[in-house]
């Protein structure tokens, strides 16, 4: 090689070598934001509720997910378990998402039909025949 072509080539590496490194990093899909709420059920289970999105807005169908500490144990049909939407300011109509047991969770998916304060209320039937309910206060669900 000649030195004007070993100069160029030295010049190029560290250039192509560092587009090669980029290009090889995995990226990552960008996760949806979401709200976080934690309450204490009446007969003590912690609970946590992941709404996904953030900020909550009106009309818009927000996918949620029930996990509570420690697992309720399976003993309620699907049917069984009820989610509740009110606004405590107002009275509205009903207001109840269907909910699924996936796992150890349940999930559904929300529809907030005003902007406001809202209260989310999950009442699921235990073994011993008592009711857990779980009571989630969401301060703000914005017009748009």
């Amino acid at each position: 090689m000649t030195t004007a072509r070993q100069n160029s080539f030295r010049l190029a590496f560290p250039g192509l070598f560092l587009l090669l490194l980029i290009a090889a990093v995995p990226v990552r899909p960008a996760q949806a934001a979401a709200t976080l709420l934690e309450t204490i059920g009446n007969l003590g289970t912690k609970a946590h509720l992941e709404l996904r999105q953030s900020p909550l807005t009106v009309m818009k169908a927000t996918p949620f997910t029930l996990r509570t500490t420690p697992v309720l144990p399976p003993a309620a049909a699907v049917r069984d378990i009820l989610c509740d939407l009110t606004m405590p300011a107002m009275p509205m109509p009903l207001n109840r998402p269907r909910v699924q047991r996936e796992g150890n969770d349940f999930t559904g998916t929300m529809v907030f039909t005003m902007a406001g304060a809202w209260q989310a209320e999950f009442v699921v039937p235990r073994p011993e025949g008592k009711e857990e309910r779980f009571l989630f206060a969401i301060e703000q669900v914005l017009l748009k």
